[in-house]
């Protein structure tokens, strides 16, 4: 089950990506409305608010930058692919028999 929901959520990347634009644009806009009345009132309480909305705000901000994108996460993936099978045992036979191979080749081509 945790394999469908990994692949679920890296089809929704971009939606995450989004909403917390969308959240870190509003909490912004909510949160500088709040500290300005909190400030023009003479109302900490309400000026306390709107600087926790502001730090939650700040929080989607970071996330919207921090989160991959789709594409993003698929360039990561399939690096991480590619790197395991140019590390794996099969590829240094592979590799080490193509490296005879040309040596054999340019011997042949020198003589």
């Amino acid at each position: 089950m945790s394999d469908w929901f990994l692949l679920y959520m890296f089809t929704r990347l971009d939606a995450v990506k989004e909403i917390a634009v969308a959240g870190a644009i509003l909490g912004g806009a909510a949160s500088f409305f709040l500290v300005a009345v909190g400030f023009i009132h003479e109302r900490p309480d309400i000026a306390s608010i709107g600087k926790r909305l502001a730090a939650i705000a700040l929080a989607g901000l970071v996330l919207s930058v921090v989160a991959p994108s789709r594409s993003d996460m698929a360039i990561i993936v399939g690096g991480k692919i590619a790197l395991d099978a140019s590390r794996s045992d099969t590829a240094r036979e592979v590799g080490s028999e193509v490296l005879a191979a040309i040596r054999a080749q340019l011997k042949k081509a020198a003589e």
